[in-house]
């Protein structure tokens, strides 16, 4: 791919310009990419918050560099996980906006994973009552739903 500032060189920069709401994406040779980033430095990538990343940094079980893991966005081997964890952690960040689980729970009891879906059911139903207004039928669902919960918390 050729630099789109300068039409000359090969480009080997993703230079992303964010102002307000909306975002300018420029693919930029070194040369070009020196002159529009302030404190770019050849050889470092600039990530917002995290500073500097050194790009010839090596995964030292497969090989994997960091260029390479920002290139195909996936790592080579499970050690990858360690040697790139600061910029792994801040990639989830931004992608996902937080590096915090909220999946369901991995759970070997089936009776306790029923009593999970029994709530998500329980919720569903909750939330039906309160469209159509049943106000007295929601107030049972939730104190079925809270009675459910402690169960579940004083198994675990």
């Amino acid at each position: 791919m050729i630099c789109e500032q300068c039409r000359k060189r090969k480009a080997e920069i993703l230079f992303i310009e964010v102002i307000g709401d909306r975002k300018r994406v420029l693919r930029l040779c070194n040369e070009c990419a020196e002159q529009m980033a302030t404190g770019y430095v050849p050889g470092k990538a600039v990530i917002a918050e995290s500073g500097p990343v050194d790009l010839s940094k090596m995964c030292p079980y497969c090989g994997l560099t960091y260029k390479d893991y920002r290139f195909k966005g996936q790592f080579g081997c499970a050690q990858c996980y360690t040697t790139f964890i600061e910029t792994a952690l801040h990639d989830l960040g931004k992608i996902h906006g937080t590096t915090k689980y909220r999946g369901r729970p991995y759970i070997r009891d089936q009776n306790l994973f029923m009593k999970f879906e029994e709530i998500v059911a329980l919720e569903q139903q909750l939330k039906a009552a309160l469209r159509t207004e049943d106000f007295e039928r929601a107030a049972r669902l939730r104190d079925k739903i809270k009675v459910i919960e402690s169960k579940i918390l004083e198994r675990l």
